[in-house]
């Protein structure tokens, strides 16, 4: 499916560090299978490596791990290339030396007509962030 800038919805992007390096086969299956609920429609999709002396290195999806590499070919649609070579490698210059990254951009395809409807009323996004996880916990804790 081709990218329409017209109809395209609310665009995200994500950061995974792996600090072992190790690119874990579950993460891409678990991608995959929010792909296939027709949540997200990934846009782009990358890796990078720093090597243990800190010299980045961007993967290819045939040097990746097999597992990895094998749930990502359940992903519907394609890969745009809309990262450059300078996101990559200012992504891999910011991991520690010896992990590994994966650097995903995806559309939220659950928020468009949500997107939609609040450009049809005349609005815009004023703010938007991500709670973080120990946050949430540490405050639904505290309700009981």
């Amino acid at each position: 499916m081709a990218l329409e800038s017209t109809e395209i919805g609310p665009v995200q992007y994500a950061v995974v560090a792996f600090r072992d390096g190790k690119l874990n086969g579950e993460v891409a299956s678990a991608l995959a299978d929010v792909v296939k609920s027709g949540a997200i429609r990934i846009i782009d999709l990358a890796f990078v490596q720093s090597d243990p002396d800190g010299t980045p290195r961007y993967l290819e999806l045939d040097t990746v791990p097999a597992e990895f590499a094998a749930a990502l070919d359940r992903l519907d649609g394609e890969v745009h290339g809309l990262l450059s070579e300078d996101d990559l490698k200012d992504l891999a210059m910011s991991l520690p030396p010896g992990s590994a990254g994966l650097f995903v951009v995806w559309e939220a395809l659950w928020a468009k007509r949500l997107v939609a409807a609040v450009r049809e009323a005349g609005g815009e996004l004023a703010a938007l962030d991500l709670i973080p996880h120990d946050v949430v916990v540490t405050a639904v804790d505290a309700l009981g």
